[in-house]
């Protein structure tokens, strides 16, 4: 399954995950930082980003 970093809100809502990381991926993506911002908003509130 290939998923796309820059369709994560897409694919999941808002705030879903207490933690998200990224492991040798960001430098794959074609826009490293919208992934980092979809990143953040998948996060709750009060969680942590890696």
């Amino acid at each position: 399954m290939k998923w796309e970093g820059e369709q994560l809100l897409t694919m999941f809502e808002p705030e879903t995950f207490d933690l998200t990381f990224a492991r040798n991926a960001l430098d794959h993506s074609y826009e490293p930082i919208r992934v980092i911002r979809n990143m953040i908003g998948l996060v709750k509130t009060g969680a942590s980003s890696f």
